[in-house]
Protein backbone atom coordinates (compact mmCIF):
# COMPACT_ATOMS: atom_id res chain seq x y z
CA UNK A 1 0.00 0.00 0.00
CA UNK A 2 1.06 3.44 -0.91
CA UNK A 3 1.85 6.19 1.51
CA UNK A 4 -0.08 9.25 1.42
CA UNK A 5 1.67 12.22 0.75
CA UNK A 6 1.79 13.63 4.24
CA UNK A 7 3.90 10.80 5.22
CA UNK A 8 5.92 10.44 2.48
CA UNK A 9 6.94 14.38 3.25
CA UNK A 10 7.35 13.92 6.72
CA UNK A 11 9.55 10.74 6.20
CA UNK A 12 11.45 13.09 3.40
CA UNK A 13 11.80 15.88 6.07
CA UNK A 14 12.93 14.05 8.82
CA UNK A 15 16.35 12.16 6.53
CA UNK A 16 16.88 15.37 5.15
CA UNK A 17 16.56 18.40 7.35
CA UNK A 18 18.32 20.80 5.10
CA UNK A 19 16.16 20.65 2.33
CA UNK A 20 14.13 23.18 0.56
CA UNK A 21 10.28 22.62 0.23
CA UNK A 22 11.37 22.96 -3.14
CA UNK A 23 14.02 20.72 -3.61
CA UNK A 24 10.99 18.49 -1.54
CA UNK A 25 8.25 19.27 -4.27
CA UNK A 26 10.91 18.36 -6.83
CA UNK A 27 11.77 15.03 -5.11
CA UNK A 28 8.14 13.81 -4.46
CA UNK A 29 6.51 15.12 -6.99
CA UNK A 30 4.08 17.12 -4.23
CA UNK A 31 2.75 21.00 -4.54
CA UNK A 32 4.64 23.14 -2.33
CA UNK A 33 1.37 24.79 -1.02
CA UNK A 34 1.29 20.71 0.64
CA UNK A 35 4.64 20.49 1.42
CA UNK A 36 3.95 23.85 3.52
CA UNK A 37 0.80 22.87 5.32
CA UNK A 38 2.24 19.58 6.34
CA UNK A 39 5.17 21.47 7.64
CA UNK A 40 3.17 24.53 9.69
CA UNK A 41 0.92 20.96 10.95
CA UNK A 42 -2.51 22.12 9.06
CA UNK A 43 -4.29 18.52 7.60
CA UNK A 44 -4.34 18.61 4.47
CA UNK A 45 -7.06 16.53 2.40
CA UNK A 46 -6.28 12.94 1.24
CA UNK A 47 -4.32 12.44 -1.98
CA UNK A 48 -7.55 10.20 -3.34
CA UNK A 49 -10.27 13.23 -2.46
CA UNK A 50 -8.20 15.91 -3.97
CA UNK A 51 -7.56 14.00 -7.16
CA UNK A 52 -10.52 12.93 -7.83
CA UNK A 53 -12.47 16.10 -8.85
CA UNK A 54 -9.45 17.64 -10.79
CA UNK A 55 -8.92 14.93 -12.66
CA UNK A 56 -12.66 14.50 -13.86
CA UNK A 57 -13.28 18.43 -14.39
CA UNK A 58 -9.85 18.62 -16.96
CA UNK A 59 -10.33 15.03 -18.92
CA UNK A 60 -14.00 15.27 -18.93
CA UNK A 61 -15.89 17.05 -22.08
CA UNK A 62 -19.57 16.41 -22.32
CA UNK A 63 -20.69 15.45 -25.61
CA UNK A 64 -23.26 18.00 -26.11
CA UNK A 65 -20.33 20.45 -26.41
CA UNK A 66 -18.71 18.01 -28.68
CA UNK A 67 -22.21 18.15 -30.55
CA UNK A 68 -22.37 21.96 -30.37
CA UNK A 69 -18.70 22.50 -32.02
CA UNK A 70 -18.55 19.85 -34.50
CA UNK A 71 -22.14 18.81 -35.66
CA UNK A 72 -22.25 21.93 -38.36
CA UNK A 73 -25.45 20.56 -39.98
CA UNK A 74 -27.35 20.67 -36.46
CA UNK A 75 -26.01 24.26 -36.44
CA UNK A 76 -27.55 25.13 -39.71
CA UNK A 77 -30.81 23.70 -38.63
CA UNK A 78 -30.19 25.82 -35.58
CA UNK A 79 -29.79 29.09 -38.00
CA UNK A 80 -31.81 28.28 -40.17
CA UNK A 81 -34.64 28.07 -37.00
CA UNK A 82 -32.91 31.52 -35.77
CA UNK A 83 -33.39 33.85 -39.01
CA UNK A 84 -36.36 36.22 -39.26
CA UNK A 85 -39.06 35.35 -42.24
CA UNK A 86 -38.87 36.65 -44.96
CA UNK A 87 -35.37 37.16 -44.80
CA UNK A 88 -32.72 35.08 -46.67
CA UNK A 89 -28.80 35.14 -45.50
CA UNK A 90 -26.07 35.05 -47.46
CA UNK A 91 -24.38 31.41 -47.26
CA UNK A 92 -21.19 32.95 -46.59
CA UNK A 93 -22.70 34.75 -43.73
CA UNK A 94 -24.38 31.26 -42.11
CA UNK A 95 -21.49 29.30 -43.30
CA UNK A 96 -19.33 31.61 -40.86
CA UNK A 97 -21.78 31.61 -38.03
CA UNK A 98 -22.15 27.67 -38.01
CA UNK A 99 -18.53 26.25 -38.93
CA UNK A 100 -16.41 29.54 -38.61
CA UNK A 101 -13.59 29.86 -40.80
CA UNK A 102 -13.80 25.94 -41.64
CA UNK A 103 -15.39 25.97 -44.64
CA UNK A 104 -14.65 22.70 -45.83
CA UNK A 105 -16.88 21.56 -42.92
CA UNK A 106 -19.85 23.53 -44.11
CA UNK A 107 -19.55 21.94 -47.58
CA UNK A 108 -19.24 18.66 -46.29
CA UNK A 109 -22.72 19.24 -44.00
CA UNK A 110 -24.49 20.52 -47.03
CA UNK A 111 -23.43 17.68 -49.34
CA UNK A 112 -24.26 14.88 -46.49
CA UNK A 113 -27.84 16.40 -46.09
CA UNK A 114 -29.36 17.18 -49.04
CA UNK A 115 -32.72 17.38 -48.14
CA UNK A 116 -31.56 20.16 -45.77
CA UNK A 117 -30.03 21.91 -48.83
CA UNK A 118 -32.54 20.89 -50.82
CA UNK A 119 -35.49 22.84 -48.48
CA UNK A 120 -33.44 25.96 -47.26
CA UNK A 121 -31.21 26.91 -49.97
CA UNK A 122 -31.12 29.09 -53.19
CA UNK A 123 -29.50 30.52 -56.08
CA UNK A 124 -29.83 33.54 -56.64
CA UNK A 125 -28.40 36.13 -59.31
CA UNK A 126 -29.39 39.54 -57.68
CA UNK A 127 -26.38 41.68 -58.89
CA UNK A 128 -26.04 41.22 -62.82
CA UNK A 129 -22.38 40.89 -62.99
CA UNK A 130 -22.12 38.03 -60.72
CA UNK A 131 -23.30 34.33 -61.92
CA UNK A 132 -25.28 34.09 -58.55
CA UNK A 133 -24.72 33.28 -54.49
CA UNK A 134 -26.72 30.79 -52.84
CA UNK A 135 -28.72 31.91 -49.50
CA UNK A 136 -30.36 29.97 -47.09
CA UNK A 137 -33.77 30.95 -45.24
CA UNK A 138 -37.06 29.00 -44.18
CA UNK A 139 -38.75 26.67 -46.68
CA UNK A 140 -41.85 28.93 -47.23
CA UNK A 141 -39.39 31.68 -48.21
CA UNK A 142 -37.34 29.85 -50.57
CA UNK A 143 -40.43 28.23 -52.36
CA UNK A 144 -41.50 32.12 -52.95
CA UNK A 145 -38.10 33.16 -53.96
CA UNK A 146 -38.00 30.39 -56.41
CA UNK A 147 -41.07 30.96 -58.01
CA UNK A 148 -39.99 34.27 -58.57
CA UNK A 149 -36.62 33.63 -59.94
CA UNK A 150 -38.50 31.56 -62.69
CA UNK A 151 -41.12 34.22 -63.89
Amino acid sequence: MMDSNEDRVKLCIKRHPDWPDGRISNSLNIRMKEIEAIRLGIPVASQESAAAPVAGVGAAVSMSDVRQKLDTAAAIRREIVAIKRDHLVPEEELCRLTAGRDRNRFRRAVDNNPELARAHRIKLRLDESTEGKFFWGHAEDITEAARLRDL
